[in-house]
């Protein structure tokens, strides 16, 4: 018997078969199609929904080993508020979900070497907070701007107490070992107090250790102090003087 007579055969035998042999008599034939089309639909749906619902990031700001003391967003959107940042057209996050550790490299903190490499080179990120001795490596890579670039002259002479310093002759040092591509593995990084003894020395973050409110919803896990720095390639300069202003209020009052 050809096959196609052969099919037809079957298909009449169907017909009459009860209905739990035609279901199963579907599913044998045709499962993989249902299963195909079904993917097809949640796909679809899934980016429709993505594209519906997605809000560009109006500002980014990663918390270096801390830990957020009120799991809801409660500090963003006051932020957000305070700001004027619109929230159902922009997202404000707050990214406690990253460790870094100078004295050990793990998995956490590989994998936020990797995520800020990513996210930098993106220009998605506009704020860190985090200890000196974690955040030393990003300074001497210059990913932080001068602070006073984008301060006035009344909030720098407030803030200048908390500033956080920069060696430009160990800047320039590293340069010369990347130039001639002679980088160390490691450089020994001096203290901030050591730092700013210096003329010369430039100001590339600013201490929290003041900063009550901004502590009370994110403690440093190590309890040491932290400091907020600004990325060079920030796309929210003004946010991010904005968030200096509301995280630093106790300071400026």
């Amino acid at each position: 018997m050809a096959v196609m007579d052969e099919f037809k055969t079957e298909r009449a035998s169907i017909k009459n078969a009860p209905f739990k042999v035609k279901i199963k008599y579907f599913w044998d034939y045709y499962k993989w199609h249902v299963i195909v089309v079904i993917l097809a639909i949640w796909l679809v749906g899934a980016l429709i929904h993505h594209y519906a619902t997605y809000r560009p990031i109006g500002f980014h700001a990663v918390m270096i080993n801390s830990s957020n003391l009120y799991p809801d967003e409660t500090y963003a959107d006051n932020f957000a508020k305070y700001a004027e940042i619109d929230t159902e057209e922009y997202q404000v996050y707050f990214d406690t979900t990253m460790f870094l550790s100078s004295d050990y490299y793990d998995e956490s903190t590989m994998a936020t070497v990797q995520k800020l490499m990513v996210y930098f080179s993106a220009g998605d990120l506009d704020v860190m907070v985090c200890d000196y001795g974690n955040s030393a490596q990003y300074i001497y890579n210059l990913a932080f701007i001068d602070i006073r670039s984008i301060l006035t002259e009344e909030q720098i002479q407030k803030l200048e107490p908390y500033f956080v310093y920069a060696d430009p002759q160990l800047i320039l040092e590293i340069e010369a070992d990347r130039e001639s591509n002679d980088l160390q593995e490691t450089y020994v990084y001096p203290s901030n107090e050591e730092v700013a003894a210096k003329k010369d020395a430039i100001p590339v973050g600013i201490s929290m250790k003041d900063c009550t409110t901004f502590l009370h919803y994110f403690y440093p896990l190590g309890g040491e102090d932290v400091n907020l720095y600004i990325f060079q390639n920030t796309a929210h300069p003004e946010d991010c003087l904005e968030f200096i202003e509301f995280a630093c209020a106790e300071i400026l009052k």
